[in-house]
């Protein structure tokens, strides 16, 4: 049985993590003893994480028996997360991780990324995964003195795996890495959960006006302020319509104040965090990405699952998501773009009808079987 330690940023809320459920509960669990690394404690007992997988973290908070412990612990803590961003990778990863694992994955770029580039274990086969395009979103930037410092900390690993074909031309492009280094693995996703999903109860008023759903995390990379900024001119020429955004975040009261600055308050509607979103999603006539950057959308993918027409700003791995199909509009990456392609479809409704049966066609080409095949390769190779 394989040892194979996986780490994250977070285990909440973004399209990575879920993808790495999807990935995780349908791994074969007599073939691999998982390990599951967070940066920080979160209730994994409340997510869809198989049980059988071990779960630890990087920077552990306590509850502890009295004050006094709780503080030294949590200084410990404190002190733990200011040698990560002082000391280099390998004295990191010496000091704090002693467990040999056969195979170590950073799922995700950034904090993880660098955590396992300095691995001291010679013997594991070590991966990283990008999910998104770093040219278009260095966000990763603050962790490195610069490119050459990220590359290098790349370079600790086998291989590179890009969830679409224009991330990984970003990233060669930006990092100049050999290309034989860096493959392309789409995500997995669960066509069947998703589809039994949406036919749960959903707790949303029934529908009186053409809906849009948007869904993603309340950052500035998903371009939920101009959504909301379009929403208000669409209101004032004279549309009617609705917008369920569902998703949490850091700008999600920046988002509420612009609501209420452009009195959208019976217009758009911040429905938070729903473990299962698809019952909501299939509630609605459109769905929306108006992202700012992308690597390869898992909610238009699941969106596209669902039968939903698209529009998307043109972010990467959206023109291979819908690959010749027609499941919507794919604009160009500017609010006023975006605005006119919503514009359209309120004006035309009609065209809606050829978009969602591309959409239901496409819907199909998503196969789990395979992609967990190609995924269980990787980690036995």
């Amino acid at each position: 049985m394989k040892k194979v330690m996986f780490m994250v940023n977070s285990l909440n809320g973004g399209g990575a993590e879920k993808v790495l459920q999807t990935l995780l509960s349908h791994l074969d669990y007599s073939k691999y003893d998982v390990t599951l690394y967070s940066m920080h404690r979160e209730n994994i007992a409340e997510m869809d994480y198989p049980d059988w997988i071990h779960y630890k973290v990087v920077f552990d908070h306590y509850d502890a028996k009295n004050a006094v412990s709780l503080q030294i612990q949590n200084l410990a803590e404190r002190i733990k997360g200011k040698l990560f961003t002082i000391l280099p990778s390998k004295l990191f990863y010496s000091i704090f991780f002693h467990e040999k694992f056969d195979v170590e994955v950073a799922f995700i770029e950034g904090e993880s990324t660098k955590i396992i580039s300095g691995s001291t274990n010679k013997r594991s086969e070590k991966y990283a995964w990008v999910h998104i395009d770093l040219q278009q979103n260095p966000w990763t930037a603050f962790l490195y003195k610069n490119d050459k410092d990220e590359k290098r900390h790349y370079d600790a690993f086998d291989k590179i795996f890009c969830v679409s074909e224009s991330v990984r031309s970003a990233f060669l492009n930006k990092y100049g890495v050999v290309p034989e280094r860096v493959a392309v693995q789409y995500n997995p996703i669960d066509r069947i959960e998703i589809l039994q999903k949406a036919k749960s109860p959903c707790d949303v008023k029934e529908k009186t006006v053409f809906r849009m759903i948007a869904v993603g995390r309340l950052v500035n990379q998903k371009g939920f302020d101009r959504l909301i900024e379009i929403a208000s001119k669409l209101r004032n020429d004279g549309f009617e319509f609705e917008i369920l955004i569902l998703g949490e975040g850091d700008d999600r009261p920046g988002l509420e104040s612009l609501i209420r600055q452009l009195a959208l308050q019976d217009i758009v509607h911040l429905l938070g965090f729903r473990a299962n979103p698809y019952s909501i999603m299939a509630t609605g006539d459109l769905l929306v990405c108006s992202s700012r950057s992308e690597g390869f959308s898992t909610v238009v993918t699941e969106g596209v699952i669902l039968g939903l027409p698209v529009i998307s700003t043109d972010c990467a791995g959206i023109h291979e998501l819908f690959g010749l199909s027609k499941c919507g509009i794919i604009t160009e990456n500017s609010s006023e773009a975006l605005y006119e392609a919503l514009k359209s479809v309120l004006s035309e409704p009609n065209q809606l009808v050829d978009f969602r049966s591309a959409a239901v066609e496409r819907g199909k080409y998503f196969s789990l079987t395979n992609t967990m095949r190609a995924i269980e390769n990787i980690l036995n190779s």
